[in-house]
This record gives structure tokens, C-alpha cells and sequence, in this order.
């Protein structure tokens, strides 16, 4: 699905002799306002092998039927060029009634603004977190659309980028779910003394492999679920004074609590 940034900040040049427009469609390392929870940087890579294959319009106010000049795969009437600052494009106004309108209302001062229509690639996007907001980079594009001088920026349509947001804040919240994750242990214990003999003795217990039939059996309550599992696997972290141990020992089984999770979901 498309998207749609405005740039504010471009400065259209006029070449008189040669009804030449010059702009910038979009400007690299440049964070944008406010778009929804959320702003957004373009990264000088966005655009690598991009313009090869697409094939950008130079629209007015960004209506298809405006076409002012055209880029298929890098070559036509509309001139797009990277350069360190970003993306940079131009044409000659076509001498039509068009043409005249749009290039004597930048001469006048009345369009001023630059708006680009663009996808972003499947992996072509990181998100980090920027105190209660965040910041999307976008690190490669796939295709773009159209660029256009446009009086007013256009609506910003963020719904794809939003989507992303929504599966980020999600991933964050399971994330802090999971450190927050409390497993409680129910063990009895007839004789504590003979729990600690039974441990000094060096019983081994191999926690991949199956119960048998003479495995003394513990129950680990998660989530409301109850699992059994054999004694032996934390028999030397049943101290209630030894928690940092006990800890230590949940961490360690991070991989089996995913396992459980899966279960439970």
C-alpha cells in the first residue's frame, strides 16, 4: 500500500531559460513532525537501486491527470537525481496551460511545498523507541510513486506505517509480559534433611530426558496451568533463602517458559 510525506522545507529553483523546476522530493537524516505516536528519518540507503525500477510521475497537487514529466527505470522527461542531501528532481514545464499554471505559481511564491508517494520494503524499516513516542527509520524503499509540488502537504496517509506500530508496541508488550513472568513451584517435603542428603549424595537429572516411573514429581503452576516435571531438576533451588538462586534457575529455563507459553496462548 502507498504512503504519503510531505516536504515543507524544499525550495523549488526556476531556470528562465529553459523553464527548468529543480526541488527536493525528500531529504535524508531529517526527522519529520509528528505523524501519529510516531516520526520518521529517512536513511541515505532508502534508495538504493530504487529508482531503476520504478516508474515516478511528476504530478501537480498529485493528480494523475497532471502529469508534468515522467522517470521509467531512471530515464525520461523527469530528472531524479541521489546526492547527499536526498532526492533531488527536475523538468522542464511543458508548454501547455499547465505547465504555464505551475511554473508561474512557484515563480510567484504561491507553491512552495513537495509532496512524494512511495512503498517501503518488507524489511526495508526499524522502529526504536524514543521516550513515550517512536522513531521509524526507513532504511529502503521499494518503489516511488510520484512526486509532486503541491500547495498544500498532502494528507499524510501513515496507515501502513501505523499497522507496523501497532505489531511493535505489541511485540514490546509480550516482551515485558515475559519479564514479568512468575512461575510458582509447589513442592512438599517430608524430612528437609533428607532433601539435603539426597542433594550432597550428587544426584544427576537430566532435564531433557522423560520422567520414568520411579522420578519423585514436582508440579510447576504457570499462567493457571499445571505441569509436572521431576523433583530432581530444582531439588538444589527449593531454599525460600537462596531466591537469587532460584532466579538464576528461571532464567536458565527461558527456552522451556516460551515452550509453555505456546501451550498456553
Amino acid at each position: 500500500m502507498r504512503e504519503i510525506r510531505s516536504n515543507e522545507g524544499v525550495e523549488f529553483r526556476l531556470v528562465p531559460a529553459s523553464r527548468k523546476i529543480e526541488g527536493y522530493a525528500l531529504l535524508f537524516n531529517t526527522e519529520s513532525q509528528d505523524l501519529g505516536g510516531f516520526t520518521e528519518v529517512i536513511a541515505p540507503t532508502a534508495l538504493n537501486g530504487v529508482l531503476e525500477v520504478s516508474d515516478v510521475l511528476a504530478l501537480y497537487n498529485h493528480e494523475e491527470n497532471n502529469v508534468l514529466a515522467r522517470s521509467t527505470n531512471g530515464k525520461g522527461t523527469l530528472s531524479l537525481n541521489i546526492d547527499t542531501k536526498g532526492l533531488k528532481y527536475a523538468f522542464s514545464a511543458p508548454i501547455t496551460p499547465l505547465g504555464e499554471e505551475v511554473y508561474n505559481a512557484i515563480e510567484r511564491g504561491d507553491l512552495r511545498n513537495s509532496s512524494f508517494a512511495f512503498t517501503v520494503s518488507e524489511n526495508g524499516q526499524t522502529w526504536t523507541k524514543n521516550g513515550e513516542s517512536f522513531v521509524r527509520t526507513i532504511t529502503q524503499f521499494d518503489k516511488i510513486y510520484d512526486v509532486s509540488p503541491v500547495y498544500r502537504p498532502a494528507y499524510l496517509d501513515t496507515t501502513v506505517a501505523a499497522r507496523s506500530l501497532d505489531s511493535i508496541k505489541n511485540e514490546q508488550m509480550l516482551m515485558e509480559e515475559r519479564d514479568e513472568i512468575k512461575v510458582e513451584v509447589k513442592v512438599e517435603i517430608e524430612d528437609e534433611d533428607d532433601a539435603i542428603e539426597d542433594t550432597m549424595e550428587g544426584e544427576v537429572c537430566d532435564p531433557t530426558e522423560e520422567p520414568n516411573a520411579d522420578s519423585e514429581l514436582i508440579e510447576i503452576v504457570y499462567d493457571g496451568n499445571v505441569y509436572t516435571i521431576p523433583k530432581c531438576i530444582i531439588q538444589d533451588q527449593i531454599d525460600e533463602t537462596n531466591q537469587k538462586k532460584i532466579e538464576q534457575y528461571i532464567s536458565e529455563m527461558e527456552s522451556s517458559i516460551e515452550q509453555l507459553k505456546k501451550q498456553c496462548s
